[in-house]
């Protein structure tokens, strides 16, 4: 839900203080214990190696496209 919101609320504006804002909550995902970085998906206890290297994939993309932003 939250970067569902997130991506609302960055295609809604022009404006690019607002699109660096969302961009500075995104990257405060990834900080900390628990935090977006440390997802694994798994299926039964069992960590799925393509859908985790995909979601890797993504999870890096968004990153990157949020620094890119600041």
């Amino acid at each position: 839900m939250f970067f569902k919101r997130c991506l609302e609320e960055f295609s809604e504006t022009s404006d690019e203080i607002i699109k660096k804002n969302v961009a500075r909550k995104i990257l405060r995902q990834y900080r900390g214990m628990a935090s977006f970085s440390d997802v694994v998906l798994h299926k039964n206890g069992v960590p799925l190696k393509e859908e985790n290297d995909e979601f890797n994939a993504a999870r890096k993309r968004l990153y990157d496209i949020s620094v890119e932003l600041l």
